[in-house]
């Protein structure tokens, strides 16, 4: 076997050509299944965010709502006496009869109590849809009593506008913490969250407030306001 004579260059097979850097980069990189339950498209992604916002929306206003439902400072109340008409946004409301018993009947059922029932016929000139206020009675501590669901007759937030409607809330209250109550008629709530305004009928109870043996429920009335 001979060997070429030295030329003072390298050996080299002119057959042989190094890669090109861009053969590399056509190779497909292989894929890599996404871990089970990962958001792997951009839709999955913008849709999470999107319940994740509407969960921060719905416990903003549960936040507010408690909080205005705590406090007073934002409600404008509107006075009145018993027997007077007292305007609010809402409706004109009249507390016209107040009694305290015992015992409170309707139909053929009594209910008693040991304590005091105070008897409240009120009637509301409804003028805004759905005026919604909850009826209660403040005594002069600031103790809040809600009027009884088995005794409540007349529903101002089912009463369309242009309509009055007549009706009775009974409370339940220590005998002892009746004399100098008032009625509360909200704070009505409007729009989404706050509260903002209400009727407040003062001393509905006094030292001349009858007192009967029992109190029969009236049945509710709507007519038209005149």
């Amino acid at each position: 076997m001979t060997w070429p004579a030295p030329t003072g260059e390298p050996l080299r097979d002119e057959s042989w050509t190094p890669p090109r850097a861009s053969d590399a980069s056509e190779v497909p990189a292989p894929e890599v299944p996404a871990p089970e339950g990962s958001a792997s498209t951009p839709g999955r992604w913008l849709r999470l965010r999107g319940v994740a916002a509407l969960a921060c929306c719905v416990l903003a206003i549960m936040g507010i709502n408690e909080l205005a439902e705590r406090a007073d400072l934002d409600v404008l109340w509107y006075p009145g006496r018993l027997g007077s008409t007292v305007s609010s946004p809402g409706y004109d409301v009249t507390v016209t009869d107040v009694v305290l018993t015992q015992a409170v009947g309707r139909g053929d059922k009594v209910r008693r109590t040991p304590r005091t029932y105070v008897v409240v016929r009120w009637k509301a000139a409804i003028k805004r849809e759905r005026a919604q206020a909850p009826t209660q009675l403040r005594t002069r501590d600031d103790t809040i009593f809600s009027a009884r669901d088995e005794f409540y007759a007349g529903r101002p937030n089912l009463t369309a506008p242009g309509f009055t409607v007549t009706g009775t809330s009974v409370f339940d209250v220590p005998t002892d913490a009746v004399e100098g109550a008032s009625i509360e008629l909200g704070p009505e709530k409007s729009g989404l969250t706050f509260f903002q305004s209400g009727v407040l009928i003062a001393d509905i109870v006094t030292d001349q407030t009858r007192r009967v043996d029992q109190a029969t429920l009236e049945e509710p009335t709507k007519e038209a306001t005149p």
